[in-house]
């Protein structure tokens, strides 16, 4: 057999392959332990933040002195006691992502897993869902101990009662909410990594993106009322999108001109990782390695 035909004969790394691959890799790495352990941590933390001072409040008068009997504390703030760190989070599930694709543009090491396995999409799409899931997993567990930490703090509280439809619709959005969306920020990263393929420029990218942006435009839309369709622009931004999501249309969004609907605004936040991470895919696939 010529070496050219052996060659052909070769077989190539299965998508599977490439998803255990990039799993190994991404295991491996120190900063994948300190940036999920970090957002697991960050949720209880703010958990227990928030709860306690919920609890604290709640025993507060209006005047001001300690009240005879605690006032009931909402429902929805139970839940959003879980949850209120989860921006934060999101932000850095997404500078994770970019990091794990923009570190091997910077030491050369592309070049290596191109030789691995060609198919550039292939490697796009394995470390996208990887950075996914491993987002996911830590939301969960960060999740999951939060509501441990809520449920101990606001034991001895009163809760205002919640409709049935409000208190199902919270426990869904808490738990398979958050973990999609941050799912949904992981792939933002990844995208916005291939796109801009420097460490430094996409880490600007996803604060422009998540902070700066959303702040500018939510300042321009108050300084006259010509500019305020400019709130409905900033409803859409992925931070916004996000937090529309999670209140799960039980709590009004304020705004004079149009804002998506809870169910709404979590499509807008898919549409943005899938944007940026097809746009991303097709850099990476079609642009030469600096």
């Amino acid at each position: 057999m010529s070496s050219h035909s052996h060659l052909h004969a070769m077989p190539q790394l299965s998508f599977s392959g490439a998803l255990r691959s990039e799993l190994t890799r991404f295991v491996s790495l120190r900063s994948t332990w300190v940036f999920l352990g970090i957002t697991a941590v960050l949720f209880p933390i703010g958990a227990a933040f928030l709860s306690a001072v919920m609890r604290f409040a709640s025993t507060i008068g209006p005047d001001g002195k300690p009240a005879t009997t605690p006032a009931a504390i909402p429902g929805t703030v139970y839940w959003q006691s879980i949850t209120t760190t989860g921006g934060t989070c999101a932000v850095l599930f997404a500078i994770f992502a970019a990091l794990a694709l923009t570190a091997e543009y910077s030491n050369s090491s592309i070049q290596t897993v191109f030789v691995a396995n060609p198919r550039r999409m292939s490697v796009f799409w394995s470390k996208a869902i990887v950075a996914a899931a491993l987002s996911m997993v830590a939301s969960l567990v960060g999740i999951f101990v939060a509501w441990a930490v809520v449920a101990i703090v606001l034991a001895p509280a009163k809760l205002s009662p919640m409709e049935n439809w409000q208190n199902s619709r919270m426990i869904l959005m808490t738990f398979l909410g958050v973990a999609l969306s941050m799912a949904a920020f992981a792939a933002m990263g990844v995208g916005i990594a291939a796109l801009i393929r420097s460490t430094a420029l996409s880490i600007l990218a996803i604060f422009g993106l998540t902070y700066v942006l959303p702040l500018g435009i939510s300042i321009l839309a108050s300084v006259g009322t010509n500019l305020s369709w400019l709130e409905s622009v900033d409803s859409v931004m992925p931070t916004e999108a996000y937090s529309a999501f999670l209140r799960a249309g039980i709590e009004a969004y304020g705004s004079p001109g149009w804002v998506p609907d809870w169910w709404q605004a979590g499509l807008i936040l898919a549409a943005w990782a899938v944007a940026l991470s097809v746009a991303g895919s097709f850099v990476m696939r079609k642009v030469d390695i600096k």
